[in-house]
């Protein structure tokens, strides 16, 4: 029955229906109902395990919470996930800008629960910015920590965030994993997030929730923006992070996320708003960082946005073209490649040790000499070099411009395309670093899938690329010229390893630019962990609880 309702239905329209489904208690999948299961058991087994001892620094925390017309049923579970933190030293900032008079009365009653409650009773509803700036105006607490008036906090949360406070000193913006919770209180969807990402923070807003930010850096970029209403939290994360604080990812669920209708966590196309605030945010963001390119809201994906940066005029790239066994191979490369690239506004030089034969708009050097790798990037004029050493077609013709634009950026050291079949199974998306070794990210995946670390179709910063395509400003070949000089022309993910953490470069695997790999790959298993706690294995989900039961020997 799955099998044929998943061939009638696009794989987003099957998530919509299941959500709903799930919604009203009429479909949960068994893979739902052990997560479900697990995050109760987890949340139960903490108490026993977490001593306060171990924290130097004890900060007041303050966490705001803008209130608008709450109802009874999630505005109790709200505050009393507060009050059942493990942390003790905090403070709860309830701006109330109810329009309803029981309402307004409900949460007034919440200061009598615990002495450290304060409610802000503002005279008329400010907007979801303006309550919420009241209530960090009325903080007292060095950090400010973000909460909704519908969602709830695992009783760990404020703990885990002092632990990363105390371990990393400096640290400005402090973020958490996350998942979502139904009427029913049942646990699903966990977002398992990756570190700071900033090509990704461009795409989608996937820090959200918790979000904790030094109060002093709130101030300096003028609080929250009423006219980005929708987006306002993407808004100020995007100011924060235009700051260059010390950025830290906690890798646990500390929050979750109420589904309820009209609620973004449910469907993110009922707030039209959004799409729009949240292009006009990363506009603000390009401009602060003086880079030039144009932003869009993907029509079909509501909270996804698109960044596609300017190249300089008439930019010289040179695509440096491998061994395929055979000049035929190579020649079949070269032609699925021109047949499908608008090349306008680029200068584009082929470099190839076989003969081949090119359309017009393109100009072809042949480099026959040993080592074929160090000749051909000593002849290549381009100030964008594209090392490619797969037979690939591009699935859309902007694919080199999308390429060489990210590629162009100063903090960016290398950039790949996500390669594919033509089904659109994931072949190539980078690496990421885990338990100590580097592991292939989303192979074997569909493109459009969703995965507890969100969709394969995001651009996203990883901690290598396995070298088969990928873009290279001129000023980066420095960090490759061993491997350059070795000869062959294969290059070791070490080299891209050694970038984003010796060289404090980062690797992009930019979705925008797509290539569906021609020849026959052995697909290695790729769905690789963030999140220590929480492992998703095919056919079995895997739970690791870090907190144990509590034994009676």
């Amino acid at each position: 029955m799955a099998t044929l309702v998943e061939s009638i239905f696009p794989p987003r329209t099957l998530r919509l229906i299941q959500n709903l489904l799930a919604e009203l208690g009429l479909s949960r999948s068994k893979e739902a109902r052990d997560y479900s299961a697990w995050m109760a058991s987890a949340e139960l087994n903490k108490r026993a395990s977490i001593s306060q001892d171990q924290l130097k620094t004890k900060p007041l925390i303050s966490i705001v919470v803008p209130c608008y017309n709450t109802p009874a049923k999630y505005l109790q579970p709200m505050v009393y996930s507060v009050i059942n933190q493990l942390y003790k030293h905090w403070e709860l900032v309830l701006a109330n800008g109810s329009t309803e008079a029981k309402a307004q009365e409900r949460i007034q009653a919440c200061q009598d629960i615990d002495t450290r409650v304060r409610v802000i009773q503002l005279k008329c509803n400010l907007g979801i910015s303006g309550n919420t700036n009241e209530a960090i105006k009325a903080a007292r607490g060095e950090f400010i920590a973000f909460l909704d008036h519908d969602d709830t906090l695992t009783d760990d949360a404020l703990f885990e965030v002092v632990k990363a406070i105390n371990e990393h000193p400096q640290a400005g913006l402090i973020y958490s994993d996350e998942d979502k919770i139904d009427d029913q209180g049942r646990f699903q969807d966990p977002h398992l997030k990756p570190d700071f990402s900033p090509d990704l923070l461009t795409y989608v807003n996937y820090i959200t929730h918790f979000l904790v930010i030094r109060r002093d850096l709130i101030k300096k970029v003028g609080m929250l923006d009423s006219t980005r209403d929708g987006a306002q939290d993407y808004d100020l994360i995007l100011k924060i992070a235009d700051l260059r604080p010390e950025i830290v990812h906690i890798r646990k669920i500390l929050y979750h996320w109420r589904i309820t209708r009209g609620s973004t966590a449910q469907d993110f196309a009922v707030k039209p708003k959004v799409r729009q605030a949240g292009v006009e945010a990363l506009k603000d963001h390009l401009r602060r960082n003086e880079l030039k390119g144009q932003v869009s809201a993907l029509m079909d994906r509501p909270g996804f946005y698109r960044v596609s940066y300017d190249s300089p005029a008439n930019q010289e790239v040179s695509l440096i073209v491998g061994r395929f066994g055979s000049g035929e191979s190579a020649q079949k490369c070269a032609e699925s490649l021109l047949a499908k690239t608008d090349i306008e506004g680029l200068e584009l030089e082929i470099i190839s040790p076989f003969k081949l034969e090119i359309s017009a708009g393109a100009r072809f050097k042949t480099v026959n000499s040993e080592p074929f790798l160090d000749r051909a990037v000593e002849t290549a004029r381009g100030d964008v070099l594209i090392f490619i050493n797969e037979i690939v077609q591009p699935e859309d013709e902007n694919w080199l411009r999308e390429l060489v634009g990210i590629a162009n950026l100063p903090r960016v050291g290398a950039a790949a395309p996500l390669l594919k079949t033509e089904e659109g199974t994931i072949t190539d998306c980078g690496l990421v670093e885990t338990e100590g070794q580097l592991s292939t990210l989303f192979v074997g995946e569909k493109v459009d899938s969703y995965t507890c670390f969100g969709y394969p179709e995001w651009s996203r910063n990883v901690d290598a690329l396995s070298g088969r395509v990928f873009a290279l400003k001129r000023g980066n070949l420095k960090f490759f010229e061993p491997e350059i000089h070795r000869g062959g022309f294969g290059f070791n993910t070490q080299f891209f390893y050694d970038l984003s953490r010796r060289h404090e470069l980062y690797n992009v695997v930019w979705t925008s630019a797509r290539l569906n790999q021609l020849t026959d790959t052995p697909l290695r298993s790729g769905r690789t962990f963030f999140n220590p706690q929480l492992r998703f294995y095919r056919p079995k989900l895997v739970l690791r609880n870090e907190y144990p039961e509590e034994r009676d020997d």
